[in-house]
């Protein structure tokens, strides 16, 4: 239901070649805007996604594929870690999707991050004992909330994503005995922290 809800939402950006970015935000910045019509800015102050974000996703890709671990990126000024550069996930188990192309792998991203949300909030919703039309609507409602889409490009969505993960078990850690719970908390917590913005 959530893969079907992602792609319905995402549907006109998934089509053809198309990647899901505020492109019209490159207009107002050197080089890209000598070779771009002028083009409103929906928000100029969140640039992030074009400047940073799926370049970063596009460099990982092309390390990766070149045969080399991401760790230092020497062409930017004097070099800059890669590995320990936090804001572009380098080890979240996502940014692979990277290795399928900078459109289709970035549009993917997105529609993963989505799904992983719905899932799992349906999943703590169903731990704390609610009944299916409460976690049906419980997970559309986390999923597709205003701050969890405005984010969904940023790192931070990967993180938010992983929240109902957190929340289930560290409920399963207070209420059971034995590793399972303690493992899925620590997992949990671990792909937070390698989700690029740990801090939210």
């Amino acid at each position: 239901v959530h893969a079907g809800l992602a792609v319905a939402f995402l549907g006109h950006g998934l089509l053809g070649a198309r990647v899901i970015l505020p492109a019209e935000l490159l207009h107002a910045v050197y080089p890209w805007g000598a070779y771009f019509p002028f083009h409103a800015n929906h928000n100029r102050e969140l640039t992030d996604v074009v400047l940073q974000f799926h370049p970063w996703f596009v460099e990982w890709a092309s390390r990766i594929s070149s045969g080399e671990l991401p760790l230092w990126t020497p062409e930017n000024g004097l070099g800059l870690p890669g590995a320990a550069r936090a804001i572009s996930a380098p080890w979240f188990p996502l940014t692979a999707l990277s290795l399928l192309g900078p459109a289709i792998g970035w549009n993917l991203l997105l529609l993963c991050r989505l799904v992983l949300a719905g899932a799992a909030t349906w999943a703590w919703l169903r731990e704390v004992g609610r009944s299916r039309s409460a976690c049906a609507f419980g997970s559309i409602a986390f999923a597709y909330s205003l701050p969890f889409v405005t984010w969904l490009s940023w790192p931070h969505a990967n993180v938010q994503a992983l929240l109902p993960v957190l929340l289930l078990a560290a409920r399963r850690v207070a209420l059971r005995d034995g590793r399972a719970p303690a493992a899925l908390f620590a997992a949990a917590l671990l792909l937070m922290h390698l989700g690029g913005h740990p801090e939210s």
